[in-house]
């Protein structure tokens, strides 16, 4: 009997390795977005899943020679043909590569969730850069803050686990690595 990694497609995502554990993903928001929509659809037995870290300050020969991008760069086995592979680095390219190939898992995000979380990334950054004793600094933490409550708000008003649903999707991959960011740099400021 086949196993169930041969019946299903093969997908490899390249990340960009982390400069402390260099077996691990770096906790690129973009990376580990697109490791959390995968491990889903791996989880769904939708596609087998292989991750691979890339050292970005020296990749690899076969990384530069086969790609010639940086991460997240994804790889696509045919699953009829073990000789061809569809590679993906375009953000936009593999969502509609990933939604059209494994549709089994619905990972379709409400437009009003993705709106509510469409400016917190771009609201921590000016507060994350701000030089000690900026006097714009606490006018950049409340406008953090704001977009912070705004989320709080959504989730409350919508009493569901995820943004979208009690299933995670596009969105909540998307958000939950950025909040991290900012978990964890909030502590450092």
């Amino acid at each position: 009997m086949e196993s169930i990694q041969s019946q299903v497609p093969s997908v490899a995502l390249f990340v960009t390795r982390s400069e402390i554990d260099f077996t691990h993903r770096s906790p690129s928001p973009i990376c580990q977005r697109w490791f959390m929509v995968l491990y889903l659809k791996s989880e769904a037995k939708e596609l087998a899943l292989t991750v691979y870290p890339v050292n970005m300050k020296n990749p690899e020969q076969e990384f530069k020679k086969a790609y010639n991008s940086n991460p997240p760069v994804v790889v696509f086995d045919e699953l009829n043909d073990k000789t061809s592979q569809t590679v993906l680095t375009d953000n936009r390219d593999i969502d509609a590569e990933i939604s059209k190939r494994f549709p089994v898992t619905n990972m379709s995000s409400l437009k009003e969730a993705e709106d509510v979380c469409s400016n917190v990334y771009i609201k921590f950054h000016p507060y994350l850069k701000s030089p000690s004793g900026d006097p714009q600094e606490q006018m950049k933490l409340r406008s953090l803050l704001s977009e912070l409550k705004r989320i709080n708000d959504y989730l409350e008003e919508m009493g569901t686990q995820y943004l979208s649903g009690n299933e995670m999707t596009f969105v909540d991959c998307d958000i939950m690595p950025k909040l991290q960011h900012i978990r964890v740099a909030g502590k450092y400021y």
